[in-house]
């Protein structure tokens, strides 16, 4: 009798079960887990935001596409991602051969990686940049900033001072502000960007870390007098 009483149990147990789960009440009762802990699940993955500065390019991670970026709306955002290293592509999906963006980069939980291109017929005819973090285990008040261009030899204004020419390392940023990086090579165009978050609670979060950026300067066209 009690193995028929435990099997008859057993059988109440799994039809409960399976019967619960047809249901499943808890999908409308917006329940995060995280936030029972007392975590910000936010803070445990990554962001990826894209942004097109001419054109609509379609957004890859890791060779699935993750959506598209324009160049008339604010940065697309992709998370949650997973930290770790991750290869971006961006492609600009249209008639005609266009230079397509590939890295392998690192996302760091609760940071974002920034990307902002124009891909053109060839990477020497695109500009843009690229920015990712490091933990650097140094316990380091302020973070610091790598720099990798494409040319190579670029002069690097921070906030108006030129500080070298690429490539550059280990630069120390007062997180307290925000900074004006400029990038300048005969030949090439003019870049200007704003580098860390634009929110104080932001910049604090990059306390330990090290930024790397990676930026691509728009070659020039040879100008041709003509003189008939």
């Amino acid at each position: 009798m009690k193995i028929v009483k435990k099997i008859g149990t057993i059988i109440l147990i799994v039809v409960f079960l399976v019967i619960l789960g047809l249901w499943s009440p808890w999908n409308n009762w917006n329940i995060n887990i995280f936030n029972l802990l007392g975590i910000d699940s936010s803070e445990k993955f990554a962001t990826l935001k894209v942004k097109s500065i001419q054109g609509t390019v379609s957004i890859y991670v890791d060779d699935e596409l993750k959506g598209t970026a324009t160049d008339n709306s604010e940065f697309a955002e992709i998370n949650p991602i997973t930290p770790g290293e991750h290869t971006i592509s961006l492609k600009k999906e249209s008639n005609g051969n266009y230079y397509q963006f590939v890295r392998k980069v690192n996302f760091e939980p609760g940071l974002d990686v920034v990307v902002a291109y124009d891909l053109g017929p060839s990477q020497m005819f695109s500009e843009g940049h690229i920015l990712y973090t490091r933990k650097n285990f140094l316990n380091t008040k302020n973070p610091r900033l790598s720099v990798y261009s494409s040319p190579e030899e670029t002069s690097v204004f921070l906030d108006d001072i030129l500080v070298g020419a690429t490539v550059i390392k280990d630069l120390e940023l007062d997180k307290s502000v925000q900074h004006k990086l400029k990038f300048e090579k005969n030949g090439y165009d003019t870049m200007e960007i704003l580098i860390l978050p634009e929110n104080l609670v932001d910049r604090e979060k990059l306390s330990n870390y090290d930024i790397v950026l990676e930026v691509n300067l728009f070659l020039q066209p040879v100008k041709i007098n003509y003189q008939p």
